[in-house]
């Protein structure tokens, strides 16, 4: 369970820091791109985005901490949650990557 807590900790406290204070170039993939494609990003919306969802991933985990160490939960259904939590984080990649909603106002 220290582990699980140390995890949570780690990605409440990351998701917290891109929530607020936007460092955009944390974020994989955008911090590699040319200062020109940058610019078609909105990377305050874009740093909002991911710090909710590693905020969120920090629930997930510690959920499937708590699971795991309180119940009767078997190895399967962990499996489970673990995948639909791999699929939920990639398709909030694949959200970020083609909504609109993270592209810089001459990109709408």
């Amino acid at each position: 369970m220290r582990e699980t807590i140390l995890i949570t900790a780690l990605l409440l406290v990351i998701g917290i820091v891109m929530f607020v204070f936007k460092p955009a170039n944390f974020i994989a993939g955008y911090n590699t791109m040319s200062p020109k494609k940058k610019a078609k990003f909105n990377a305050d919306a874009l740093c909002v985005f991911v710090g909710w969802l590693l905020m969120a991933s920090a629930v997930f985990v510690f959920g499937i901490g708590l699971l795991k160490e309180y119940t009767g939960v078997s190895d399967t259904m962990l499996g489970i949650l673990i995948g639909l939590h791999i699929v939920l984080l990639l398709a909030a990649g694949v959200y970020a990557n083609v909504s609109k909603r993270f592209r810089s106002n001459q990109e709408k």
